[in-house]
């Protein structure tokens, strides 16, 4: 009842100019989670990340790591149906427009490229349904592997 109270009240007496002040708040963990990522800040939501950060990639592989506030803002992963029927895996074929990792790919044009296939959401890798949970979670820390990897000697 304390935020109800304060936004009505708010908005007439202490906001005169249409200041977009509320506005912003949505966006702030996308640039938060790739800050936190790449400066290593200890945030309260990050021993899950600390912990898989801490776990063996396989060679090629890279992690990458989201927040959001909820299920309303979405990730905007869209899988490659034919593998993810086929071969029960998510190859990377694009990113949604004006999603979490749209944005995110926006300030690191070189990590997420289409072909990547994702092996690990939060360390779980052994079941596709698994993973498909976990990516129902506000903190994901997925663990791709380059599309060219496998040709590498």
């Amino acid at each position: 009842s304390n935020s109800n109270n304060s936004s009505s009240s708010n908005n007439n007496n202490f906001n005169p100019s249409p200041m977009p002040a509320p506005s912003p708040a949505p966006k702030a963990p996308l640039h938060r989670s790739s800050s936190s990522a790449s400066n290593g800040a200890p945030s309260p939501e990050e021993p899950l990340e600390l912990k898989l950060a801490q776990q063996r990639l396989s060679p090629g592989n890279y992690l990458v790591h989201f927040t959001r506030v909820g299920p309303q803002q979405r990730w905007g992963f869209v899988w490659d149906a034919q593998a993810l029927e086929k071969r029960q895996v998510r190859i990377l074929d694009k990113l949604s427009p004006k999603t979490i990792s749209d944005a995110w790919a926006k300030d690191h044009p070189t990590v997420l490229r289409p072909g990547d296939e994702l092996v690990r959401v939060n360390g779980i890798g052994d079941r596709l349904e698994k993973m498909t949970v976990a990516l129902t979670g506000n903190l994901i820390v997925c663990e791709f592997r380059r599309a060219n990897a496998t040709s590498a000697p």
